[in-house]
């Protein structure tokens, strides 16, 4: 009785131990499982992680590059700048030199419209005074051509002075003697009046 009591126990005590160690067995596959289902997600994730930073690499490179092509930009930017700031300069010069020439042209203009002024006056006066001139010349025809009128009429009664002379010489005779008989054989004198011509005559 006691035999088949501890031979119960024995057995209850192997089954228990068997049941325990298959359990602990049973959660130790399990782990080992979890361990390496976790192990491999650790390596996608470490995977993942690589080319990720592949691929950081990759745009860090490209953003170096970006950078390398700013930068020399921002060089050829500078240049130009500097230039610009030299043709600037040159423009501003420039726009100095052309507003002093401006200004001086504006008084040498304003110098011109009042010589214009007053060489328009003088030409007024000049204009004047010719115009005086041509009335005395004019005038001065007018004189000339009644004078030429009065020469006629001297010539013509000249003329007929010396005709009338010379019939009275030849009718009387003095045979070459200034004084005949105590008389003077020379013509009486004749008075010449001489009058001018009217204006209107041509």
């Amino acid at each position: 009785m006691d035999k088949g009591r501890i031979k119960n126990a024995v057995l209850v005590l192997l089954l228990t131990v068997t049941i325990f160690s298959v359990y602990r067995y049973l959660a130790e596959l399990k782990q080992k499982y979890e361990l390496s289902v976790d192990l491999a997600k650790a390596k996608e994730a470490g995977l993942a992680l690589e080319k990720e930073k592949q691929n950081l690499l990759v745009a860090i490179d490209k953003e170096k590059a970006v950078s390398a092509g700013l930068s020399q930009k921002i060089f050829v930017l500078k240049n130009n700048f500097r230039a610009a700031k030299v043709r600037l300069n040159k423009l501003f010069t420039d726009y100095q030199r052309a507003q002093s020439e401006l200004d001086d042209l504006d008084a040498k203009f304003s110098l011109l419209k009042a010589e214009k002024v007053e060489l328009e006056k003088q030409n007024k006066l000049i204009t004047e005074e010719n115009s005086g001139l041509k009335e005395k010349l004019g005038s001065v025809a007018e004189l000339k051509k009644a004078m030429h009128q009065l020469r006629k009429q001297a010539q013509k009664v000249t003329v007929q002075i010396r005709k009338k002379f010379d019939q009275n010489r030849v009718i009387e005779g003095n045979n070459g003697f200034l004084m005949k008989n105590g008389l003077p054989t020379y013509p009486a004198k004749v008075k010449i009046e001489v009058v001018p011509a009217p204006e209107g005559a041509k």
